[in-house]
């Protein structure tokens, strides 16, 4: 397999120069090869009526992703990708993935829609350089949720500096909070306040890091007080609530049993190593 790399610095004026540049890659990477090379296209930044532009091309199999990073206007990105896919379909592929990529969330949903309504091509989408783990969530949050909400999208990619690990934890809880994957534990919690009983954080972490272990599709909940917890719990499948020295186990909105603090989350683990829908009971 052969990577072709070019890099170029151009004014708009050069941009068409640039292009023949990468068409001349494409061909190269067609001779090449047996078989229609996978050509992954970085097409950088586009600031101040001025383009960094690099071109990167893989010979593997029959597929393209075009990949255009970019800040500027939603427009000027949109008309960058589609004019390099129509170059690209004019040499005879069509098996395109487009990915358009931006740091500024509401710059790049609003590019996605406008390329959604532009091209029939699967989009690969994502917001590139998020940032760490607290702050890269939320904006791949609000970014991806706004995007894939509208049905736009085929694949998607949570860009963390951090554990890659920690991106595949965000776009599956992602997908799944959209309704769009199904499967997996949710964990709903309360936040702390003056009727908490039990150390509700570490609590809460730990059911969060046990349920993972589980493939079953249903809502568990960890609640601070034996007060409002059976309540508030009550659109969850199952729950724990938390009080002095004990915990409740709760099926269904229904106060199932009552077990001492230590064996919460023991008690909690049974529950889900013998899940069934029906045997709900209260005391």
């Amino acid at each position: 397999m052969s990577d072709y790399i070019v890099r170029a610095t151009a004014a708009d004026a050069s941009i068409r120069a640039f292009a023949i540049t990468s068409r001349e890659l494409v061909e190269t990477a067609r001779k090449d090869h047996n078989t229609s090379p996978i050509m992954t296209a970085a097409l950088g930044r586009l600031l101040s009526g001025a383009a960094m532009m690099g071109v990167m091309l893989k010979g593997e199999k029959d597929l393209l992703t075009l990949q255009i990073q970019c800040s500027g206007p939603a427009e000027g990105i949109v008309e960058s990708a589609l004019d390099k896919v129509k170059m690209i379909e004019d040499m005879g592929y069509d098996n395109l993935v487009i990915s358009i990529k931006s740091s500024d969330v509401m710059m790049c949903v609003k590019a996605h829609e406008l390329i959604a309504s532009k091209t029939e091509h699967p989009l690969h989408v994502g917001i590139t350089e998020a940032g760490t783990l607290i702050s890269g969530n939320i904006k791949s949050s609000i970014g991806l949720g706004l995007i894939l909400s509208k049905g736009i999208g085929d694949t998607i990619r949570v860009s963390l500096t951090g554990d890659p690990i920690e991106e595949i934890k965000s776009a599956k809880l992602i997908l799944r909070t959209l309704g769009l994957r199904k499967g997996g534990i949710e964990v709903v919690s309360c936040p702390t306040c003056g009727r908490t009983q039990i150390n509700l954080i570490q609590l809460a972490n730990q059911v969060e890091t046990m349920v993972a272990e589980f493939p079953l599709d249903i809502k568990v909940a960890v609640m601070g007080c034996v007060v409002n917890g059976p309540g508030e719990a009550k659109e969850a499948d199952l729950g724990v609530a938390g009080g002095i020295g004990e915990g409740l186990i709760i099926k269904h909105g229904k106060v199932f049993k009552k077990v001492p603090e230590e064996e919460l989350l023991p008690a909690l683990r049974y529950e889900l190593e013998h899940w069934s829908e029906t045997n709900v009971e209260t005391i």
